[in-house]
């Protein structure tokens, strides 16, 4: 697949244009997501690719019309920033890129585009599965190194095939992934920006964030003297007080998914972890969580309701696949739901907004807490002890660990994620999976590896 010049943002700002006109009639668009439902749901043909991702996205046509309306707020944020984007394109304004556990509130109070670009994760799948393997093999044919995680292997592959506009200054950590810091450093060299590499936490404890906070303010300094702008802290605080109210929700609403049964929104927090990374701090991400949590309360006080019963309970210890959606089609399939993962398992503390410096140390530990580098970060405890309460608190029938290839920290731990399923008397499924990368184990491979496991542990 030929990728010309940025189809992949341009695809995404029209679909998430398209969307919220859609789901302003959410009942309506939910009996043509059922109507099509034919067609795309089973697997990624010639026809569908261009599309299906966008199906997956928004549930797979298992979505209530109440979830379509809500996620019609996520589609309007997610619409501002590549509208914004694409402007800083067209009129060559300043685009600054910054590493996804960089808190994106410290770009967002400069008048300039803010992009993260490892959102290509996700974002290149909307040009169907090839947009993803199209990234991969520009970085192969330029020789980088194939034992990097594939993300960033993607994301080098989205700025080969021009699918970013150039950054006026690229903000980096140097922790918790070794390919990130690898990545970064290719990126400084292949665009030429100016960096700054902030020195991530090692660990949550008070002092390591203190430390991450005051990265944080320097590389405020570094981009006022880069921009020639002055920051805008009247935003900033906005902008905290915003997301100290979205986690509020999100956190709520993953309380809510330990309860018999399940409201079984697992996926919709990990779409909403996607949209936290770029849009974080826009009220509008706030109300899509709002809306999820009122579904939720709802499903809980009627459990009679939900349209699917729940036959048993699943964590998935690791990402969850990207280039493809299974949640909806395990649910679907054998009346497994999906209870918590690796990156939807929301528990946010809140943000001290006392002062300047307490609001920076809160939006600091606030990335510490997202999904992967909550995990990833500091010791292997922080990933083992987490499976431990999830395993607890959710009520886990069973364990995945999909064995992303390029996640060295998670395929080391993969022995003892096994040991922690055996002390809870629970099996677990070990796969050799690239979540990105569907040529290392194909969709149709993923579900017959997911359909013996359940077979033979007698869910199905």
């Amino acid at each position: 697949m030929e990728l010309k010049p940025y189809e992949i943002i341009k695809k995404i700002y029209y679909a998430s244009v398209l969307a919220n006109t859609v789901f302003k009639a959410p009942r309506t668009a939910w009996w043509l997501l059922k109507a099509s439902s034919a067609f795309m749901y089973e697997k990624e043909t010639l026809f569908n690719r261009s599309n299906r991702f966008g199906f997956q996205k928004i549930g797979s046509s298992f979505w209530t019309p109440e979830e379509l309306d809500a996620y019609r707020h996520d589609s309007l944020a997610t619409s501002r920033v590549y509208g914004r984007l694409l402007k800083a394109a067209e009129n060559k304004t300043p685009v600054v890129w910054l590493d996804w556990p960089v808190p994106i509130e410290i770009v967002k109070g400069f008048d300039v585009a803010a992009y993260v670009p490892e959102s290509f994760m996700i974002a290149a799948n909307i040009v169907g599965t090839d947009g993803h393997v199209a990234c991969l093999e520009a970085v192969e044919r330029a020789g980088i190194a194939d034992d990097i995680c594939a993300m960033d292997r993607i994301t080098i592959g989205a700025w080969l095939t021009k699918q970013i506009p150039p950054p006026a200054a690229i903000i980096a950590v140097a922790h918790p992934c070794d390919a990130g810091r690898t990545t970064n450093q290719i990126l400084e060299y292949m665009t030429g920006a100016p960096a700054f590499t902030i020195n991530t936490s090692y660990t949550k404890n008070d002092e390591d964030v203190m430390l991450y906070s005051k990265n944080l303010f320097e590389a405020i300094e570094f981009l006022e003297d880069i921009l020639k702008m002055k920051f805008n802290w009247q935003k900033f605080e906005e902008m905290v007080h915003i997301l100290n109210k979205h986690n509020y929700y999100l956190n709520e609403i993953t309380a809510m998914n330990q309860n018999i049964p399940s409201p079984g929104l697992a996926y919709s927090l990990q779409a909403a972890w996607l949209s936290k990374i770029p849009c974080a701090g826009d009220p509008d991400i706030m109300e899509n969580a709002r809306k999820i949590y009122e579904i939720a309360k709802k499903s809980i006080q009627n459990p009679e309701h939900r349209h699917r019963k729940e036959k048993f309970r699943i964590i998935v210890a690791d990402m969850p696949i990207v280039f493809t959606e299974l949640f909806k089609w395990i649910e679907n399939s054998f009346g497994g739901v999906v209870v918590s993962d690796y990156i939807g398992d929301a528990i946010y503390p809140e943000i001290d907004t006392s002062s300047r410096e307490s609001m920076m140390m809160g939006v600091a530990r606030d990335r510490l807490y997202a999904g992967m580098i909550k995990q990833a970060h500091g010791k292997a405890s922080e990933t083992i002890d987490d499976l431990e309460r999830q395993i607890s608190q959710f009520s886990a029938d069973c364990v995945i660990f999909n064995g992303h290839q390029g996640c060295r920290h998670n395929r080391a731990l993969s022995r003892m994620v096994k040991d922690v399923c055996a002390r809870h008397k629970i099996p677990s499924l070990m796969m050799e999976a690239d979540i990105f990368d569907k040529r290392v184990m194909s969709e149709e491979k993923l579900k017959k590896e997911l359909t013996d496991f359940f077979r033979e542990n007698g869910f199905a």
